[in-house]
Parts: structure tokens; C-alpha cells; sequence
């Protein structure tokens, strides 16, 4: 029998508790990938793809660890693969995720990936990205909504269409809706409001971070103004998917994955606890995750 995540909006995980602290203490306001100094560009192709392949990085979370998939030139099937400081592990193949948690949870249209490597398949559809309270969301016939402990929920925005394709760790949701008219605009919902959200050249909003950072294409969203990070000398046009509470940024550049850093980053594990005098407890990953570094 297929399950949901329970949505634990009431009991949240000590990661997060700790993270809205810092949030409130305003610590993290100050964190900016561009302000750090130049940003560092990593491109990747999986071996395994081969000659015409195609890389993708749709996800990040706050330990650095990227999600990625990866399909063979000819082939039909991508493969999920998780990548980290050069070395990559092989999750699972016949499952195309758009987003993943920081506990090691990815979804993509109705397939769900266990943090054990197992797949399940939703009767809802179809979804885009998943918190680490487990809140999923996407869109069900044409409209942007959310599955809470398995029952889907309308974001009730009124036009035609809409689509919701990132969530961060405060329930906040982002994604584009479209009139019927007018070209397609990007939104921002929570607690049952909502605001447009315009990028440069209209884009669709992609994801949001825990410090209302988001991206759109080849836009990052500073909190303040947008700013191009794409690099045209390479030829292709760059599709950001996902940025973390850090500022790393992830997506795809042609058939090739990208990973794009701040030049300073602070050590996954420390960077809440700055300027706080405290002690940080590294909590291992679990699952397939943790596997990640086993792999030759």
C-alpha cells in the first residue's frame, strides 16, 4: 500500500529548529553567493552517460551533496546519481526527479525516491519538489497545490493555469501560473496568500531557498535584485534548478551539469552556528546517501 510523507508541520526536525533560530536571529540574512566574492563554475558529465549523453543537476541541499540524473545517448531510461567533491554514487534508474529534500528524498511527476533507493509511485501527479517536513509539491490537473498527509490541497491562485515547483524548509512555494493571455509570470505563496514574482525576462520561478533567494533560468534573486550568472562563452544557455541555504547553486548547461559556488562557503555543519559560541553535532547521512563516498 503507497503512503505519503507525513507532512510533521507541528514537529519539525531539529535541523530545521535550529535553522528557523538563526533565521529569526537574522544571521542568515547576511549570506549572499555573490557577495562573497567571484562565483566558481564546475561542470560535470557522468561518465556513465557516455559520448552525446546528457547531465543534469536538479538538486542541492545544505551538506553540498548534489542530485543528479543521467541518460545515454539513444537510451530511454535516466539514472539518479548523487555527486559530491568529484565522486558519484548511482541511486536508481526509470525515475525522472525535479527536486529533492535534505533527507535524501527526491521526487519527480508521481514517482517518489525512498531516502533507501526504493520507488514509489504516488496516485497524485504530478510533483516537483519535496521539504524536509515532507510537504510535496506540483500540480494536478493544470493547478498549483500540495500534498499534506496525502490529501492533495489546491494554493487556490486564480488563472488558468499554475504550477508550483519548489518549497523550502518554511513552507514557502514558488512557482508560474499562466492567464490564457499574458505571458506566463512566476509566484510566491504562503499561508494561503500569494505575489507575483517577475523575473528579468519573465522565466518561470524555479526554486526558493530558506532566505527567499530563488532562481529562475539563468536569474539568481539576491533578495533584492536579479542577477544574470549565466556564462555565454560556453554556447549554451544555462537552467538553474535548485540553490541551497548556502548559495550553491546547481542545474544544467547544454548536456552538461553545473555547479555553481560562492567563492567562500562555510563548512556544512558550522555555517548555522556561526558568531553563536556553540557546539555543532555532525549527524551522519543515512540511507543511500550515505554511501555516497564508498563508491571507487
Amino acid at each position: 500500500m503507497f503512503t505519503l510523507p507525513v507532512v510533521r508541520l507541528r514537529a519539525l526536525t531539529r535541523g530545521l529548529r535550529v535553522k528557523l533560530i538563526v533565521v529569526a536571529l537574522g544571521l542568515l540574512a547576511s549570506i549572499d553567493p555573490l557577495s562573497a566574492g567571484a562565483l566558481q563554475y564546475t561542470y560535470f558529465s557522468d561518465p556513465s552517460a557516455g559520448p552525446g549523453g546528457q547531465t543534469d543537476f536538479f538538486a542541492v541541499d545544505d551538506a553540498g551533496i548534489v542530485y543528479g540524473k543521467y541518460l545515454s545517448a539513444g537510451g530511454s531510461a535516466w539514472t539518479v546519481f548523487t555527486y559530491q567533491n568529484g565522486v558519484t554514487h548511482d541511486v536508481a534508474s526509470g525515475i525522472y526527479p525535479f527536486g529533492a529534500n535534505d533527507l535524501g528524498v527526491a521526487v519527480g511527476g508521481q514517482s517518489i525516491l525512498n531516502a533507501d533507493g526504493s520507488i514509489t509511485t504516488s496516485p497524485l501527479c504530478c510533483f516537483a519538489d519535496i521539504n524536509d517536513s515532507g510537504l510535496m509539491v506540483g500540480s494536478l490537473g493544470a493547478h498549483a497545490g500540495m500534498a499534506v498527509n496525502g490529501v492533495w490541497q489546491d494554493l487556490g491562485l486564480p488563472y488558468l493555469q499554475s504550477f508550483a515547483t519548489g518549497v523550502n524548509d518554511l513552507g514557502q512555494i514558488v512557482g508560474y501560473y499562466w492567464d490564457g493571455v499574458s505571458p506566463s509570470r512566476g509566484f510566491l505563496w504562503q499561508n494561503g496568500a500569494f505575489i507575483t514574482v517577475v523575473s528579468p525576462l519573465g522565466e518561470p520561478i524555479i526554486n526558493i531557498n530558506d532566505l527567499g533567494q530563488m532562481v529562475a533560468d539563468d536569474y539568481f534573486f539576491d533578495g533584492s535584485a536579479w542577477i544574470n550568472i549565466s556564462q555565454p562563452a560556453t554556447g549554451w544557455a544555462m537552467q538553474l534548478q535548485d540553490l541551497n541555504d548556502l548559495g550553491v547553486m546547481v542545474g544544467h548547461n547544454g548536456n552538461q551539469g553545473v555547479i555553481i559556488t560562492p567563492a567562500s562557503v562555510p563548512e556544512p555543519g558550522t555555517w548555522l552556528l556561526a558568531g553563536l559560541g556553540l557546539l555543532s553535532t555532525v549527524v551522519s547521512k543515512r540511507s543511500w546517501r550515505s554511501s555516497l563516498l564508498k563508491k571507487p
